[in-house]
């Protein structure tokens, strides 16, 4: 299955939006109440990183679906490329902020290696991405492109599993911990799965372990 139709995109804008609508508080307010419970000692340093991961991954969110349609993006070449730009800042913003805050994160130790992980699997991928596409390296360019957008949108999944464990009345730092790491594995399943990229991730990575050399 490829993403070739609208109907996707819009449910990857409609999940975007939510999330718009979740992390407002967080914008808007002075200080919301989990930031007043981190222990930082320079809380406004926090108060400013924090945003910034939170409007990095929203502006990803929000300029990566269009991106996946073939029709608009064989219409809107310039287009496409003006807003990968800003989603590759927008990621570039969102992961290296959340590398900044993941000692100060929920979850205990397996929340704070989990936002370290898809942090540092975020930023590669798009750096990656933007690789492949300048040296014209186009279905290179697509893989990694497909990998780290299920990375932008394991916001959505991490907020679906901890909105679910609220039914079952789970432990909510607990659930938040593995929750990360259950949110971009579900996700990097997803993406290659409607990319098929299965058969070719072994020759994709081995040409970025070559490029790293």
């Amino acid at each position: 299955m490829k993403i070739k139709s609208w109907s996707v995109t819009y449910l990857f804008y409609l999940g975007a939006i939510w999330m718009v609508f979740a992390s407002i508080q967080y914008i808007i307010q002075r200080s919301p109440a989990l930031i007043q419970e981190k222990a930082v000692e320079h809380r406004w340093w926090y108060d400013l990183v924090i945003r910034l991961h939170i409007l990095g991954g929203l502006l990803a969110m929000l300029t990566g679906p269009s991106q996946f349609n073939k029709s608009y993006r064989e219409k809107n070449l310039s287009k496409h490329r003006f807003w990968g730009h800003v989603y590759f800042f927008a990621v570039l913003a969102g992961g290296l902020s959340g590398l900044a805050i993941s000692p100060y994160g929920e979850g205990g130790v397996p929340g704070k290696m989990g936002m370290t992980v898809l942090s540092s699997l975020w930023l590669s991928t798009a750096i990656l991405a933007l690789s492949h596409i300048h040296n014209k390296e186009m279905q290179h360019h697509k893989f990694w492109m497909f990998i780290n957008f299920g990375f932008t949108f394991s916001a959505v999944t991490f907020r679906s599993i901890l909105l679910l464990s609220g039914f079952f009345s789970l432990e909510y730092k607990t659930v938040y911990g593995y929750a990360i790491w259950v949110s971009w594995i579900i996700n990097l399943i997803i993406a290659c799965s409607l990319n098929r990229c299965w058969k070719d991730a072994g020759k994709y990575l081995k040409i970025a372990s070559n490029k790293n050399m």
